[in-house]
Order: structure tokens, then C-alpha cells, then sequence
């Protein structure tokens, strides 16, 4: 009928509308996104106390608001507190050496935590082979962030999928760095530290990472509104991880 087409739509559409919060947060996290960010009350420095507080501000940044909204929809505060906490701690390794996706050289710069399988890049490497190991070190990237946090979901009745679903950051950075830019007023002028950000490139890629994540958890949760754990579970998932 009309009525549930209809009511199908907005269903999608708030699901959309949460995914893009999701991205406008992982923009923050990673960007100047307009949000006070830590370097704003710590300083600027190296091997001091503020620069591991910039660190831990920006992850929590990401990682406390992916807690909450699972708490929200869920009503299980235990079980969205450790996943949110797992989220912030996998988001800790770097991959801003794969960030470039062939479009930005990377040979100069610093190592990759996945080097010493894909191996470094050679001067004179043309673009395909630069983006093939720079895609491949980026998705290998995106399972260590959803793999630990997904596997506990699995746990918890709620599936696979997330935790396989950031195989996908190589080919969403990809298309971050093709889609074009969003056009910005004629009289818009940027101001010292502010970013667009819908500008292609590293911007657009932030944003749409944090979509799909967003996407990704909210669609395993809403799809399983009486999660069934697996029969057979580990021990210290019992014990230290049991849901409410």
C-alpha cells in the first residue's frame, strides 16, 4: 500500500540522514571540521603530554557519539559502551601513508603499518600500481577498524557484516577523491583553518568513510531488533562481555 511505501521512504531516509551525522563526525575527527579540535587547548608539540591528549580527544571524537547511538537504539548501554570503546582504540593506527590513493606520491613519506606485506613504493611507480597498494593498504586499514568492534556485535547476535564491512575504505576514499567538488557560494570565502567539507580529496573521503560506517552498523542493528547470539560462545565472552 501507499502507506508503507511511503513509510519505507522516510525509514530510508532517516537511515541516510544518521549515516551523513556519522560522516560529518569522522570529518571532525580528522579534520577541521569547525569542531574545537584538541590541538586548540593542548598546544602544539612533540613526545608531550598534549599531543597524546590531541590524540585521545580526536578518536573519542569518533568513538563516543558510535557508542551512543548504538546505546540509543539498542537499549543495551553495556554492550554499545565496549563496542564504542573498542571503535576508539582501532582507530589509534594511522593510515595517512595509503591516504593518497596514487594521486599523491607516497615514496617520501612515512611507513605503513601494512608495508611489510605490500612493500614500499619505488620512485617512477605509475598510477595504477601507486593506487592498487595504496587501495589495498587502506581496505586492510578499514577491517582493522571494524573487525575487533564487529566481532563482539557477532557475539552479540547481530551478525557479520559490519565486521566485514570496512573492506570497503580503499574503494570510499577512492570515490572521495573522483567525486567532484560540491560548489560553494560565489562570495564564500575560506577562512584561516577552516575547511569545505565536501571539497574532493581527503575531505570528501573523511566524510564518506564515516557515512559508510555509520551506514554499515546502523543497518546490522535496525536489521536485528531481537539479536540471537551464537550458541556457542567463548568463555571470556561470557564472563566479561555478556550483554544485558
Amino acid at each position: 500500500s501507499w502507506a508503507r511505501l511511503c513509510e519505507g521512504a522516510m525509514d530510508l531516509i532517516y537511515l541516510l540522514t544518521l549515516a551523513c551525522v556519522g560522516g560529518i563526525i569522522n570529518h571532525m575527527r580528522g579534520e577541521d571540521g569547525g569542531m574545537l579540535q584538541g590541538v586548540g587547548f593542548t598546544g602544539t608539540c612533540d613526545n608531550c603530554f598534549g599531543y597524546w591528549v590531541d590524540h585521545f580527544y580526536d578518536r573519542a571524537v569518533m568513538g563516543l557519539p558510535t557508542g551512543a547511538i548504538l546505546s540509543i537504539l539498542t537499549k543495551k548501554t553495556k554492550m554499545a559502551s565496549i563496542a564504542g570503546a573498542i571503535m576508539f582504540v582501532s582507530i589509534f593506527v594511522g593510515w595517512g601513508c595509503y591516504m593518497g590513493l596514487g594521486w599523491e606520491p607516497n615514496t617520501q613519506a612515512r611507513s605503513g603499518v601494512f608495508d611489510w606485506f605490500l612493500g614500499r613504493e619505488m620512485t617512477g611507480w605509475d598510477f595504477g600500481r601507486r593506487w592498487a597498494r595504496m587501495c589495498a593498504g587502506m581496505s586492510l586499514r578499514g577491517m582493522m577498524w571494524t573487525l575487533p568492534a564487529g566481532y563482539y556485535l557477532f557475539e552479540c547476535g547481530y551478525g557479520w557484516r559490519f565486521a566485514l564491512s570496512g573492506h570497503m575504505m580503499g574503494l570510499v576514499y577512492t570515490l572521495g577523491f573522483r567525486t567532484p567538488a560540491v560548489p560553494v557560494a560565489p562570495d564564500w570565502e575560506r577562512q584561516p583553518g577552516q575547511e569545505w567539507s565536501f571539497e574532493a580529496g581527503e575531505p570528501f573521503s573523511e566524510f564518506l568513510w564515516g557515512s559508510w560506517l555509520w551506514l554499515a552498523l546502523l543497518s546490522v542493528v535496525l536489521a536485528n531488533p531481537h539479536p540471537r547470539p551464537p550458541r556457542a560462545r567463548l568463555v571470556w565472552f561470557e564472563v566479561i562481555c555478556a550483554s544485558e
